[in-house]
């Protein structure tokens, strides 16, 4: 905590000024400081190695402060706080909001700030964001950036806690906006694309906290996937069908049994079509070649020859059940990959929502030829 009350009900900002460590001692020696959202005693830690700071005292607990704060966390919240006075923006430091019991890091104008450095459930931040929004106010949240999972450059491992952080931008599309303060920067996560239900691919950039500005903060520099993007999700395609998996999940068996049972294949030889990064791939909360590979084995099955979308999504929410929290963006999605198979030559458009299969999807193919379908695919795609 940076902000506290001392015995005349004044407030001291230990960020705001650059306090010498002869006004620390004398500031503790002379006066006492309360919490101002619980009005209970806090302490001022001044030491050698940690940043100024006010803290409850040990066998007293605050109703506001949910979690401890860590150096990461202050540090980040001081170089927040500087970095917004810097831009000449008023901004006011842990602003207290007593009606919802809430305290933010960082206050501007009507955009309350919180910079979250640990891990929490994901209800209290849905329930932090509602008690916001009834004060009319918009809240930003970033992520710290060591609670992010990367595994390789572009491919992070990404739960619903982070979900809680992601904004869209202008297209309708997931941004993840995070803060080291370690590295004072800034770190973007854009075009965000599942393979699987937690492995995600991402453009990243690193942006030194001079380098941004509060409006690009509520709206990202406008970004189109690069080629290294899909170099990497063509990576990971060959190394899913070179190494097959040890677990598999609930669905991945009931897809395995169904295209062996039907076509004699394993999952490592599904066709290069079930592995395309969709644009609002993201909506569908499901591996991408389980879900693509679902909708291939229904139009191949179809008697007709000629398809409406609404069977493909009838047949598939059969198969799986509900794989999209609104209806409506399994109609998106699904319409933008059959666009994408009509690209390539597997179905003909014969209406806005109708098509009409073309040749065979499942085939006997050797790994070789089906590495090579994959760069083809997917530098079509791109």
């Amino acid at each position: 905590m940076l902000v506290a009350q001392n015995s005349k009900n004044e407030y001291i900002h230990l960020a705001s000024q650059n306090w010498t460590k002869d006004q620390l001692q004398n500031l503790k020696k002379e006066d006492s400081f309360q919490c101002p959202a619980c009005k209970s005693p806090v302490k001022l830690k001044a030491g050698k190695v940690r940043i100024p700071h006010f803290a409850h005292i040990s066998n007293q607990k605050c109703l506001v402060d949910s979690e401890p704060e860590s150096m990461y966390h202050l540090k980040g919240k001081v170089q927040l706080f500087h970095w917004l006075k810097k831009q000449e923006i008023p901004c006011e430091l842990e602003k207290y909001f007593p009606s919802i019991k809430q305290r933010a890091d960082l206050f501007v104008d009507k955009y309350p700030i919180e910079y979250q450095c640990s891990q929490i459930p994901v209800e209290q931040i849905q329930a932090r964001t509602r008690g916001y929004q009834n004060e009319n106010n918009i809240p930003i949240w970033i992520l710290g950036s060591k609670l992010l999972s990367r595994n390789k450059s572009m491919e992070y491992r990404l739960t619903p806690f982070h979900w809680q952080f992601t904004r869209l931008d202008k297209e309708g599309q997931p941004f993840l906006l995070t803060y080291c303060s370690s590295l004072q920067s800034f770190i973007l996560l854009q075009k965000i694309i599942p393979f699987t239900k937690q492995i995600f691919f991402a453009e990243t950039t690193l942006f030194p906290l001079n380098q941004l500005t509060i409006s690009q903060i509520l709206i990202p520099p406008k970004l189109c996937p690069s080629a290294a993007f899909y170099q990497m999700w063509l990576k990971k395609v060959h190394l899913f069908r070179q190494t097959p998996k040890s677990f598999r999940s609930k669905r991945e068996k009931m897809l395995q049994s169904l295209i062996y049972e039907s076509y004699g294949i394993p999952l490592t030889l599904l066709p290069s079509e079930a592995f395309i990064p969709l644009k609002e791939g993201w909506k569908i909360e499901e591996a991408v070649y389980v879900w693509q590979s679902l909708v291939l084995v229904t139009i191949e099955k179809l008697q007709d020859k000629v398809f409406h979308l609404r069977k493909i999504k009838w047949y598939l929410n059969r198969y799986v059940g509900t794989l999209v929290t609104r209806q409506e963006d399994m109609v998106r999605v699904l319409k933008q990959y059959l666009d994408f198979l009509v690209k390539v030559k597997l179905l003909d458009s014969i209406g806005p929502f109708s098509y009409r299969k073309k040749m065979p999807i499942f085939r006997q193919q050797h790994i070789e030829q089906l590495m090579k379908n994959d760069i083809r695919l997917i530098e079509m795609y791109s």
